[in-house]
């Protein structure tokens, strides 16, 4: 695990949208486009807004979605704050897979149509793995859509495919996530996360000895030795 520590939230937006955009840059220079999965959630809103005026050729760049709520709510979905805060500037440009562009059959068949599309199309999991991805995590130790007391988590965690359907109990919307499978395949995987306590939570989640019960953070971090940190008070 690599820790990055910054002064405040507007110096890790700045230094971490920086290092996305190289590794973007480098990824499209290398095999022609790149991929990256990023997170809702009130903390990616600066870092968003930073690397929405880099330099990346965002024309060859496709945004997918770590994890979606599935609801009409459009305010509540992550689509929505990824598209007003990063898909602006020169990120417009940007290819954008949004699960709810595949509502009409429903969750499931959004599950199944992002997997169909990974593998025939080759530009996410399971066909392409993304160059970046950018996890969040709540304080309850939960990342990505992979809720500790969803029914589905054990089947998110073992799988061999990269994309499932939770319902965790405390927050009752359905959900579209990437798997521990998926994010273990990435090139690079960034936690973003701010404030004291986010870290006693993942602190405390790491210090949990191996054959106890493990919140869903930890699952990542054992599974993604590279997992990098980035964290401002």
């Amino acid at each position: 695990m690599i820790w990055t520590e910054c002064e405040d939230g507007e110096e890790l937006a700045r230094l971490l949208a920086a290092s996305i955009a190289d590794d973007l840059i480098e990824a499209v220079a290398r095999d022609g486009r790149a991929a990256i999965a990023v997170s809702g959630g009130s903390t990616p809103v600066r870092l968003f807004e930073a690397l929405s005026t880099s330099t990346v050729p965002f024309h060859s760049v496709v945004v997918a979605l770590v994890d979606e709520r599935w609801t009409s709510v459009e305010r509540d979905r992550n689509e929505t704050l990824v598209r007003e805060r990063l898909l602006k500037n020169a990120a417009a440009e940007a290819s954008f897979l949004a699960p709810w562009d595949f509502r009409d059959q429903g969750l499931r068949a959004a599950v199944d149509r992002l997997e169909r599309i990974g593998r025939e199309d080759k530009i996410i999991p399971p066909g392409r793995p993304f160059d970046v991805t950018v996890l969040g995590m709540g304080t309850d130790g939960h990342t990505a859509s992979l809720f500790p007391d969803a029914k589905q988590l054990k089947h998110a965690v073992i799988t061999s495919h990269s994309w499932a359907q939770l319902l965790p109990m405390r927050a009752p919307l359905p959900r579209l996530s990437m798997t521990v499978s998926a994010i273990r395949a990435s090139q690079r995987v960034i936690l973003h996360i701010e404030g004291a306590e986010k870290r006693e939570v993942l602190e405390a989640a790491l210090a949990v000895p191996e054959e106890a019960v493990k919140l869903p953070i930890r699952l990542v971090a054992d599974v993604c030795p590279q997992l990098e940190v980035w964290w401002s008070p």
